[in-house]
């Protein structure tokens, strides 16, 4: 299995729906392509799901993206790993 080298891409500032963190860029981890409009983003800091709206900023899903989203298990995954990650990084504190 190929693992894709993971690209960050730089956005105008945009703040978490939930924990209002600001947000300047995304990683994609999962595949090589930048992020656009409809894609889903997780808060790496509180780890809240939310979409990129047609301006690039966060937005809430929508009812078809959360049935996506449910159970997704990529996205299980890069939620169980962010996790992992901050609970390492708040030990580190």
């Amino acid at each position: 299995m190929k693992i894709p080298k993971p690209s960050i891409t730089r956005l105008n500032p945009s703040y978490c729906l939930y924990c209002k963190k600001m947000v300047d860029a995304a990683t994609a981890l999962t595949h090589e392509s930048p992020p656009e409009p409809g894609h889903i983003t997780i808060c790496l800091d509180c780890g809240h799901v939310m979409a990129f709206s047609e301006d690039m900023t966060l937005r809430e899903l929508n009812d078809e993206e959360m049935l996506f989203v449910a159970g997704n298990k990529e996205i299980l995954r890069l939620q169980e790993a962010r996790g992992y990650a901050k609970k390492e990084m708040d030990k580190k504190k």
